[in-house]
């Protein structure tokens, strides 16, 4: 859920921040979080890791296909699963780290200017995210 305060106009360059939820939970629990953050001048973006809240699952195929490596393209009909709540950890990192591209597109945001925050078990995952981050920072402008 995207949070935008009052008064934003997409001419100006707007700080963000991309929001977690701990421990299987969903954005809900953090919207009010989000709409804090939008009061005091950010956009603010509430997400749901992969296969939690609203978000799609993982999807693998139901059977195995069968591989022949004499044909280049193979056409077949299969049944996928969707797998749901399913905790891993660098996937959510990986979750934050799209979050993160998709506001530094959104019109008035400042790609520059982008936190993240975590609540409980997602502070972990803002660590890390924020440690990639840095390092890469500091090796572009080393």
């Amino acid at each position: 859920m995207l949070f935008l305060p009052k008064n934003r106009s997409t001419d100006s360059k707007t700080p963000g921040v991309v929001l977690g939820q701990g421990w299987a939970g969903t954005h809900y629990s953090i919207e009010k979080y989000g709409a804090r953050f939008a009061e005091r001048g950010l956009v603010a973006l509430a997400i749901d890791y992969r296969g939690w809240g609203l978000s799609s699952g993982f999807t693998t195929l139901a059977q195995p296909l069968k591989n022949d490596d004499d044909v280049r393209f193979t056409r077949t009909r299969t049944d996928v699963v969707v797998k749901r709540t399913r905790l891993v950890p660098l996937k959510q990192v990986e979750d934050v780290r799209n979050a993160i591209s998709y506001l530094q597109g959104e019109p008035g945001v400042d790609p520059e200017r982008i936190g993240v925050w975590g609540s409980s078990f997602a502070g972990g995952n803002s660590i890390e995210v924020s440690s990639n981050a840095a390092a890469e920072w500091f090796l572009k402008y080393l």
